[in-house]
């Protein structure tokens, strides 16, 4: 282990190492030995575990699609999901259900657009168009400043 370790740090470091960094590199691989062999056993543990389970899942996911199918089927069947239901989609224009043309939506926008500003920027707002309770809040605001 100690020699492919000495190996990769020399092909990473582009030189051979000196027999005085080879000590160095031996005495760090021993500070670390206890969580290097602790992740060492892990791994294989974890490896065993998996090669024990290999080619379980794919039936598992097999059946559980097989499951969500039925279950599907019989949604469709009783009419409960609406989503499946076979047929062509139809598209509505939002012009249709709405009672308003695209110039009153925008004039409703901006009038929306307006009473947000004032209701929540009340410095900005026009001291005319601005509500009541907002003027009276900046009037005490100016007047402790």
């Amino acid at each position: 282990m100690f020699t492919s370790l000495r190996s990769s740090v020399s092909l990473l470091v582009g030189r051979s190492l000196s027999p005085a960094e080879s000590r160095e590199l031996a005495l760090e691989v021993c500070a670390c030995q206890a969580p290097l062999l602790s992740l060492w056993v892990d791994t294989l543990h974890v490896s065993a575990t998996g090669r024990r389970n290999a080619g379980r899942l794919q039936p598992a996911w097999r059946r559980e699609q097989a499951e969500r199918e039925v279950r599907n089927a019989e949604l469709r069947s009783t009419g409960a999901l609406p989503r499946y239901e076979p047929g062509a989609r139809v598209i509505v224009a939002a012009e249709e259900h709405c009672s308003l043309s695209r110039e009153g939506l925008a004039r409703l926008a901006a009038n929306i657009n307006v009473r947000l500003i004032d209701d929540y920027a009340p410095s900005t707002a026009t001291a005319a168009g601005a509500p009541q309770r907002l003027r009276a809040m900046d009037a005490v605001s100016t007047a402790t400043t």
